[in-house]
Parts: C-alpha cells; sequence; structure tokens
C-alpha cells in the first residue's frame, strides 16, 4: 500500500471500511460455496465484524448477496468514470465501456454469482429483482444519463437515453452471453474489441444521422 492509498484509507469512515469489509468478505464466500450454505456468522467472521454490523448495513442476506455481485460488477464495468468531463471522445467513452461491459460477462466470479442468481430464482424469486433493480437497472441508467449529456450536446441524436442505452449493451453482448452460458471456447480479447468497435460504428452513424 502506498502513502497515499494508506492516508485514503485512514481518511475514510469506519462504517465505509466495514462496509467494503463486509462485501469482500461475502463475494468470497458467495463464490466458493451454494448460497444456502453461506451464513451470516461466516460473513461476520471473514470481514471480522460482528452480526450486528452486518445487518446495521444489511437488512438480510439476499441484500448482502446483490451487493456483492453489484461490487464486482462496479469494479469492471465502473472503470469508464461518465461523469468525468474529460472522459474523452464518445467514440472512446462507448470502446471503453463496451469491452468493459464484455469482460464483466467472462469475469468467472461474477458468471458465478449470476448462476447462483438463476438457480435460487424459484425459491427465492426477490433475488433476480432486486438484482436488476439495484445493479442492472442502475448501470444502464448511468449510461443513459451519459448519452442525454451527449445528445444536449449535440454529438449524437436520440429519441429516448434509456431505450438507446439499452440498445448499445444488447448490441454489444451480442452472441457472448450464449457462448458463456453454454460453455464454449470464449473469445479472444482482440475479437471482442474488434466486435466493439463495429457496434459502436454502426449506432453513431444511426445516432448522427
Amino acid at each position: 500500500m502506498t502513502a497515499v492509498e494508506g492516508a485514503a484509507r485512514r481518511g475514510r469512515p469506519k462504517s465505509a471500511e466495514k462496509h467494503d469489509a463486509i462485501v469482500t468478505a461475502a463475494r468470497a464466500l458467495f463464490t466458493s460455496e451454494s448460497y444456502e450454505r453461506v451464513s451470516l456468522d461466516a460473513v461476520a467472521a471473514a470481514a471480522g465484524v460482528s452480526k450486528v454490523t452486518i445487518y446495521s448495513h444489511f437488512p438480510d442476506k439476499e441484500a448482502l448477496f446483490v451487493a456483492a455481485i453489484g461490487a464486482g460488477c462496479d469494479a469492471v464495468f465502473g472503470r469508464v468514470d461518465l461523469d468525468a468531463p474529460d472522459a474523452g471522445p464518445i467514440e472512446q467513452v462507448l470502446c471503453a465501456l463496451g469491452c468493459n461491459f464484455l469482460e464483466m460477462i467472462f469475469d468467472p466470479e461474477i458468471d458465478r454469482l449470476h448462476a447462483t442468481i438463476l438457480s435460487e430464482s424459484r425459491r427465492r424469486p426477490e433475488l433476480p429483482r432486486m438484482f436488476y433493480d439495484t445493479v442492472v437497472h442502475r448501470m444502464t441508467r448511468l449510461f443513459a444519463a451519459y448519452l442525454q449529456r451527449q445528445a444536449e450536446a449535440g454529438r449524437i441524436r436520440i429519441g429516448e437515453p434509456y431505450t438507446a442505452a439499452v440498445q448499445f449493451l444488447a448490441m454489444v453482448q451480442g452472441e457472448f452471453r450464449y457462448r458463456v452460458d453454454l460453455g464454449m471456447p470464449a473469445a479472444t480479447r482482440e475479437e471482442r474489441e474488434a466486435y466493439v468497435r463495429s457496434c459502436v460504428d454502426t449506432l453513431l452513424r444511426a445516432w448522427r444521422s
């Protein structure tokens, strides 16, 4: 840890540090054990906090599980700061965002957590809804807000920013999700990047017409 990182960590509220420790411990346990086998007691022990502390941050095990997935998705998808004024040309931002989105799909831990949601959906139908609301819908709204700002600046012309965001992410995902689910060989990074660039070129032609 560098001096700067150490100072930043020391400057963070202890509650935030505990929150991160809980989520990190939960993610490690949920990716190594089945949902049923992971207890809040085990998470508390791994995070070095009390079970009461976990409940002060998360209302239940389901919310903690979704937070663990969200943290993993944010770590990949959120590498592009869509709010930064110097984020770069829209082509560059969209290519980076699309590549990060595909990297998130291929991330082994995120894939295992996604599989857990599907396997638990019948017994816990609230899990898919919570995942959609707190992860999928939230990330799409952040992307839509970026597209709205680009439209207001006159760089693109779109009707509904959220729809445009969904279209972009769906187009970028292509058949890659199916290949992952079916256990087929993953595309190389070069293949993914080339595909994302083609998606960006196609959509920008439409959005600038």
